[in-house]
C-alpha cells in the first residue's frame, strides 16, 4: 500500500462518479456515502496515502459527513503529515533532538531521561483512569463478569458459564475500532456516565481514553480537556510522546461554513492486557477436570499491562511507512528505508499468551533437570558466589531466567511472560530468598516493532538493557525484569543491530554475525557461569508468533519474502506486510524458527509457537496426515544433521482445529471482499503451492537432558524412571474439538485451554510417552 503521485484514469473515473452521486440530491445519499468511502479506500490501499488525501479531505468538508464521521482512520487518511507523525511514535527524545525533529528544546544528554519520565507519567495517567481490561469490560462495555466454576465433574454451573463466555480473559478482543465513515457519540456517552456515577470521577477520563486508544475514535479537543484528568497537561504529554495529533476540519454546516473544530486524533492502539493469577498445575494423578481454574476477579492476583501497537490495517490501510528520520538525514544508513507496521493484538497473539499462562506452573514445576548447570532438579537457581566480582551489574549476582521472543512485534509475548515470572513466589526461585529475575530477548526484523517493544517495556515498569550500546533504561538497575531487543533477519539468520533501537544509534551497522551465535554469546559477556557452562547461555523459554499467511507475491509487502517489488502499481498491490507475510507457502519464518530452536534451548526448556499450519491432519484420515508432523521433525533435526550430531531428546505436541479450512474458503477470507479476481489470485496460488487446507494451531516442544534420551524416561518432579526406553516419535498431533465456545484460538474457549492442559501433561509428567 504505497504512495503514488497520481491516480490512474480508471481510478479517477470511479472517484468522479462517486462524487457526482454525492452531489446529486435524489434522496440516495446513503448509497453515495458508502460508495465515496469505498472509492477513497480503493485509492488509499491501491495507490497510497498521498494519492488519497484529497478525497478524504473532500469527505470531511462535504455534506456526506453530516453524520459526523469520528473515525481516526478518516482523519489520518486526510492529513498530509500523518505518515511523518506515525514515524515518530516510539522514538526517544534524543533521537528526535539529534535530527532537529524534537517537539521540545531539551539537552540531548538528558533527553532520554525526559522521555522515560514522560512514559512513566503516561502509565500514571492510565492507572489513575482505571484503563485496564476488567474495568473497561465492566464499565464501558457492560459485559458480565464471571469465573468458571464447577460443582462436580463435568457439571458446570450454567450461570457462571454464561458469564464466563462473555468474560474474554486476557484482553478486549471484542472491541472493534472504527473504520472510515463510522461514528461514536463520545459526548453523549460521557454525559450519561458523569450523570450516573458522580462518585467515580475516573469514568469520563476512562471513556475518553477508551474511545481514543481502543476504539480509534477522534474526540473534540474541548471535550477532551473537560473530561480527561489534567486536560491540558495530559494533551501536551500525549503530543510529546507522539500518540495523538490535532486535526482541524471544516464544518459541513451550511450556516457556519467558516467554523473549524480541532479533534484529538489517535495514532496508536493501547491494548489493556490482563494476566490472571497463575493456574495451579495439574498432577498426573489428579482428576482430569480441576475446580476454579479461571478465577479472574481479584485485583490483588492479576497483573495489568498496556501494549502499544499500530492500528489494524483495516483502519490504517497501510502495511508500512517511510522511515523519515533516517531518509531526511544527510547520508544516514536508513535513507529510502521503510518500517513495517506493528502487529495489532489479535486472537493468535492472545491465544499464545492464554495457553502459555495456563501451563506456566506445570512447566515451572517440572523443573530444569540438568545437574551440570547451576540449576538443580527442583528448578531452584543458585546465586553466584559472593566473592565472584566478574558478574555484571546488569545481572547482579543471580542468573536470570532467559526468555527468547522471536518475531516479537509489540513485545506482547515477552512482556506477558515476564509478568508471569513476577507472580512467582520468591521461594520458588533463588536459594537466598531473592525475587525472581528474568531477561527477555526480543527479536524482530522490523525496527519499528523493536521501538514499540522498548516503549512497552518501560511503560509497564520493566528495564531495557542495551547489551552492545550500553544504553540501559533508567529503571534497569533496580528492575529484576528486563528486556533486550535484537534487530535481525530470521530468514538469512543474520543480526542487523542490537542494543536499544529507540535511540536509532546511527553508528550501529548491519553485520554478518550469525543470529544463533549472537544470541548464545550475549550472556557469556555478562555471566561467568554462562562462560563456564555452555548450557547456561541457552534459553529457558522460546516463544514465537511468526508471520504465517501464504501470500501471493503480488500482494506481499514483505521485503524479505516478496519476489516482486513493482510497488505503486495496480499489478502489484501490497495488502500484507512484515508481520503477516509468511512467504509464498506461509512457512518460511516458521521453518527457520524450528530449525534454530534446538540449538538455542537448554535442557528442560520449552518452545511455544502459535501459527497457521498448512495441510494439517484430517479427522477423516488421509495418507497425508503425517506429512506436517514429519516436516516439523525434519526442521527440528536440520542443524544437527548437517553437523553429524544427534539432536537433544525432545517431545512435542501440535494442536490444530478439528475442522480445517479448505483452500477455497481460506482464499475467500484472505481476498478483497467481493473481488472475484483477487479470490482467483489467492485460490490459484494456494493450489500451485499444494496447500489444500489451513488451520490455526499451537505447537509446544520440550527439550530433555541428553542422558535421558537414550537411557531412561524423562524426569518428573518425583525423580528419574530407571527402565530403558525406545525413543518414540518426537511430535504427537491432537485435534481441538469445535464447541459452542469456539476453536483453538477463541479467547474465551475454556474447553480448548483445559483439554490442551491435560494433553500437555505428557510433556511434564512422563510416566508414559
Amino acid at each position: 500500500m504505497k504512495d503514488s503521485d497520481e491516480c490512474t484514469s480508471s481510478d479517477r473515473a470511479r472517484i468522479e462518479t462517486s462524487k457526482n452521486e454525492e452531489a446529486n440530491e435524489d434522496g440516495n445519499s446513503s448509497k453515495a456515502c458508502s460508495e465515496v468511502y469505498a472509492e477513497a479506500w480503493h485509492v488509499r490501499t491501491r495507490l497510497g496515502h498521498h494519492a488519497a488525501v484529497p478525497y478524504y479531505k473532500q469527505i470531511l468538508s462535504s455534506k456526506i459527513n453530516s453524520l459526523r464521521d469520528t473515525s481516526a482512520a478518516t482523519r489520518i487518511a486526510a492529513s498530509e503529515t500523518s505518515l511523518q507523525m506515525l514515524d515518530l511514535v516510539g522514538r526517544s527524545y534524543s533521537s528526535l533532538e539529534a535530527t532537529g525533529r524534537g517537539t521540545q528544546h531539551i539537552d540531548v544528554g538528558s533527553a532520554d531521561v525526559e522521555w522515560e519520565n514522560d512514559i512513566a507519567k503516561l502509565r500514571n495517567l492510565l492507572e489513575k483512569s482505571h484503563y485496564n481490561h476488567s474495568t473497561i469490560r465492566q464499565s464501558i462495555f457492560n459485559l458480565p463478569v464471571g469465573c468458571l466454576t464447577q460443582q462436580h465433574h463435568l457439571n458446570y454451573d450454567i450461570a457462571s458459564l454464561e458469564k464466563y463466555k462473555n468474560n474474554y480473559p486476557m484482553g478486549p478482543i471484542y472491541a472493534r475500532p472504527l473504520q472510515p465513515g463510522q461514528h461514536l457519540d463520545v459526548q453523549s456517552i460521557i454525559s450519561d456516565t458523569s450523570a450516573s456515577s458522580s462518585q467515580e470521577t475516573y469514568k469520563s477520563s476512562l471513556q475518553c481514553l477508551t474511545a481514543l486508544f481502543l476504539l480509534a475514535s477522534c474526540i473534540p479537543k474541548a471535550l477532551f480537556l473537560l473530561s480527561v484528568f489534567d486536560g491540558e497537561e495530559t494533551l501536551d504529554l500525549l503530543l510529546r510522546l507522539g500518540l495523538v495529533f490535532l486535526f482541524k476540519d471544516s464544518s459541513s454546516d451550511e450556516d457556519d461554513d467558516n467554523k473549524e473544530e480541532e479533534w484529538i486524533t489517535p495514532l496508536v492502539h493501547l491494548f489493556p492486557l490482563e494476566i490472571p493469577e497463575l493456574i495451579k498445575p495439574l498432577e498426573a494423578s489428579d482428576d482430569l477436570i480441576q475446580k476454579d481454574i479461571f478465577v479472574t476477579d481479584s485485583d490483588e492476583t492479576r497483573k495489568n499491562l498496556i501494549i502499544m501497537t499500530d492500528m489494524h490495517p483495516n483502519v490504517l490501510g497501510l502495511t508500512s511507512i517511510p522511515d523519515y528520520l533516517q531518509s531526511n538525514g544527510d547520508s544516514g544508513p536508513g535513507a529510502g528505508e521503510e518500517d513495517g507496521m506493528v502487529m495489532y493484538i489479535g486472537p493468535d497473539s492472545l491465544a499464545l499468551v492464554h495457553h502459555f499462562h495456563a501451563n506456566f506452573l506445570q512447566f515451572w514445576n517440572a523443573g530444569q533437570p540438568n545437574p551440570k548447570s547451576n540449576v538443580d532438579g527442583s528448578g531452584v537457581r543458585r546465586s553466584y558466589s559472593s566473592d565472584d566480582d566478574t558478574a555484571s551489574d546488569s545481572f547482579s549476582k543471580l542468573e536470570p531466567f532467559k526468555v527468547l521472543d522471536l518475531c516479537t512485534g509489540s513485545g506482547i509475548q515477552a512482556l506477558a511472560t515476564l509478568s508471569m515470572f513476577q507472580m512467582l513466589p520468591s521461594s520458588e526461585y533463588y536459594q537466598d530468598g531473592s525475587d525472581v529475575m528474568a531477561l527477555a530477548v526480543a527479536v524482530d526484523i522490523n525496527k519499528r516493532a523493536l521501538r514499540f517493544t522498548e516503549f512497552n517495556s518501560i511503560l509497564n515498569g520493566f528495564g531495557v538493557v542495551g547489551f552492545e550500546s550500553g544504553k540501559d533504561s533508567i529503571n534497569s538497575n533496580y528492575s529484576r525484569m528486563k528486556i533486550c531487543t535484537v534487530h535481525a533477519d530470521l530468514i538469512s539468520g543474520k543480526v542487523s543491530s542490537h542494543g536499544s533501537v529507540a535511540n536509532d544509534d546511527r553508528s550501529i551497522k548491519s553485520t554478518d554475525h550469525s543470529l544463533v551465535d549472537h544470541l548464545l554469546g550475549m550472556f557469556r559477556q555478562k555471566s561467568p557461569i554462562c562462560e563456564k557452562e555452555p548450557d547456561n547461555s541457552k534459553f529457558d523459554v522460546l516463544l514465537a508468533n511468526p508471520p504465517f499467511i501464504p501470500v501471493p507475491p503480488k500482494v506481499s509487502d514483505n521485503r524479505v519474502l516478496s519476489v516482486f517489488r513493482n510497488l505503486g502499481t495496480i499489478d502489484n498491490t501490497p495488502q500484507y506486510g512484515l508481520f503477516s507475510s509468511g512467504g509464498e507457502n506461509g512457512e518460511e519464518c516458521l521453518r527457520t524458527i524450528i530449525q534454530m530452536s534446538p540449538t538455542l534451548l537448554r535442557p528442560g526448556a520449552m518452545a511455544a509457537i502459535v501459527s497457521e499450519f498448512m495441510n494439517p491432519p484430517s479427522m477423516h484420515g488421509s495418507e497425508l496426515d503425517q506429512v506436517l508432523c514429519s516436516k516439523i521433525e525434519t526442521w527440528w533435526n536440520y542443524s544437527f544433521g548437517s553437523q553429524g550430531a544427534s539432536p537433544p531428546f525432545t517431545k512435542g505436541m501440535l494442536f490444530t482445529n478439528e475442522h480445517a479450512l479448505s483452500s477455497a474458503t481460506y482464499a475467500q477470507r484472505r481476498a478483497f471482499r467481493n473481488d472475484h479476481n483477487d479470490f482467483l489470485l489467492w485460490n490459484n496460488h494456494l493450489e500451485e503451492k499444494g496447500i489444500n487446507s489451513v488451520s490455526p494451531g499451537l505447537l509446544f516442544l520440550r527439550v530433555f537432558p541428553d542422558e535421558m534420551g537414550c537411557q531412561t524416561q524423562p524426569k518428573s518432579r518425583r525423580g528419574y524412571h530407571s527402565h530403558p526406553i525406545q525413543r518414540p516419535p518426537m511430535l504427537v498431533h491432537r485435534f481441538v474439538r469445535k464447541t459452542t465456545n469456539g476453536s483453538v484460538w477463541t479467547p474465551h474457549n475454556f474447553n480448548a485451554v483445559e483439554s490442551i492442559r491435560i494433553d500437555l501433561l505428557d510433556l511434564f509428567h512422563s510416566d508414559e510417552i
